[in-house]
């Protein structure tokens, strides 16, 4: 009898999940107010049609999914470029401070309307814990930067050996299924008590790197990415991108040498005008930057204040709560507002405060609302106002292009991730929260995870996004060596350091 009604009970289920469109081949959105900017579209009355979990011209056949969604937003489905959900430790900070759990990420990102999720720090010792973490966090896909302590290649960059450093960045990207390379410190730095200091300045460590970055563009040899059998669509043989940790050093730097990366959180490097008229040049000047917006009311989650943790390269580990200052909250939301005036070009990211993001973006559409959430600190930011179509560039388009991603846009061809908010551009102040904080409809691969902002889908395949290393990358004199230095500093075997091929494709429930 009990296993009976278990029965029934699933196929009504089933049945539910089909009625609301999942496993649908041919979809049709109707009326939709969409927001593509890559693609020249601001605000058109258009259709939408889906087959097979992609955007196409026209369905091949009947539509077995009609969507009427007149007067509501469509835009590619969110993509965080810059947050720490699964940095190692994160465990600790669920378990003393109630930091979310993956299922509850996975909920938030999904209720946002976004469908990818980047984690910017893992290391050489803690990839295979952080991939394990994000191959549980449901709905979205995920993607990963290795962080690299220069005092790995000292030897490289003091004998100007970039070519050996591009394979090696190659192959551990590979091999630790990371998306980019994370430069977390910009100097080689030793200390031995009782002998001597050994530096490599930075400028003379961003030289060696742009070499390393720009004579580094394109395929290489042997590349086979997008060219037939054996690649998988997550994979790509490009060089691997570096992305840079901004600090006040670092913008200190001249821009010509700072235009070769790409800057992970810029606004960690702001502690002063000067360096807020650098930040801003880099970003107008065609630069590509990840930005964080703290606030002083967030709170990482129900805990107070957010976590800080500091993996040990040049400090001992650290592990703690931290609240951001009045001015660092002051110069991180200028940057945006000014950046977007001048037709910069940045990735907005949650940094980990998922639940506080959607406030954040209406802060950016409405500077009525900053009176009200952060009082006095309004007055000092320009009255400039994010339209819808700048918003879907800071945190869909430009995300993409921050990550190598095929996404961030509604084309032809493109996986049919797809967002629609219940908001227009006439809708203001906490109406606004609400509605990025629940979207309407969420679409991923052209099923729906979001059905009238309830999530209904128990099961969502997801992916992981990486770089894949060329068979040339270990030809280059000098990479057998390298590695083997990398790996005895830490005790390992190369095969230590790979991540299973189980985290990269799965299938969350």
């Amino acid at each position: 009898m009990c296993a009976g009604q278990g029965i029934g009970e699933r196929k009504m289920e089933v049945a539910e999940e089909r009625e609301r469109g999942r496993g649908k081949n041919r979809i049709w959105i109707k009326n939709g107010i969409v927001y593509d900017p890559l693609n020249g579209i601001e605000g058109e009355r258009k259709d939408i049609f889906i087959e097979n979990g992609v955007i196409v011209e026209e369905l091949s056949g009947k539509a077995e999914k009609i969507l009427d969604v007149s007067g509501k937003i469509v835009m590619p489905a969110g993509i965080d470029a810059h947050s720490y959900v699964a940095t190692f430790g994160m465990n600790l900070a669920r378990f003393l401070l109630k930091f979310p759990t993956v299922h509850e990420i996975g909920v938030s990102y999904a209720k946002m309307g976004f469908t990818h999720v980047n984690e910017p720090l893992a290391t050489l010792e803690t990839a295979c814990s952080v991939h394990h973490e994000l191959a549980s966090i449901p709905f979205v896909d995920a993607s990963t930067f290795t962080a690299l302590s220069l005092r790995d290649f000292a030897k490289e960059i003091r004998e100007g050996d970039f070519e050996t450093v591009r394979a090696v960045f190659n192959i551990l990207a590979d091999m630790t299924k990371a998306i980019g390379i994370k430069i977390y410190d910009s100097r080689v730095h030793f200390e031995k008590k009782g002998f001597f200091y050994r530096d490599i300045d930075m400028n003379t460590c961003l030289r060696f790197l742009q070499k390393v970055s720009n004579e580094g563009e394109g395929k290489r040899e042997g590349d086979t990415a997008g060219e037939g059998e054996g690649v998988e669509e997550h994979e790509t043989a490009e060089n691997v991108r570096m992305h840079l940790r901004a600090t006040p050093a670092v913008l200190e730097a001249p821009f010509e040498e700072l235009r070769s990366f790409r800057l992970a959180n810029i606004t960690a490097g702001v502690d002063s005008e000067e360096k807020y008229e650098n930040a801003l040049k880099f970003l107008c000047g065609g630069g590509l930057a990840s930005i964080a917006i703290p606030l002083r009311t967030a709170v990482c989650d129900s805990c107070e204040g957010t976590v800080f943790i500091d993996l040990g390269f040049e400090k001992p580990i650290v592990f703690k709560r931290t609240k951001p200052s009045e001015e660092a909250v002051l110069f991180a939301l200028k940057l945006a507002l000014e950046a977007v005036e001048e037709h910069g070009s940045f990735a907005l990211c949650s940094a980990g405060s998922i639940k506080e993001f959607p406030k954040i973006l209406a802060l950016l559409l409405d500077r009525h609302l900053r009176e009200e959430i952060i009082g006095s600190l309004a007055s000092e930011l320009p009255s400039v106002e994010f339209s819808l179509s700048e918003l879907v560039l800071a945190t869909r388009a430009n995300p993409a292009r921050l990550l190598s991603l095929n996404k961030g846009h509604l084309g032809t061809g493109a996986k049919a991730d797809i967002a629609i908010y219940d908001i227009s551009e006439d809708t203001k102040g906490w109406e606004l929260v609400r509605g990025f904080r629940e979207c309407e409809f969420l679409l991923k691969c052209g099923d729906f995870v979001v059905f009238n902002r309830k999530i209904v889908r128990k099961n969502c395949e997801t992916q992981t996004f990486f770089k894949k290393a060329s068979p040339s990358d270990w030809k280059i004199k000098g990479v057998r060596e390298t590695l083997r230095r990398i790996c005895d500093s830490r005790s390992f075997r190369r095969e230590n350091l790979c991540v299973h091929e189980c985290f990269l494709k799965r299938f969350n429930a």
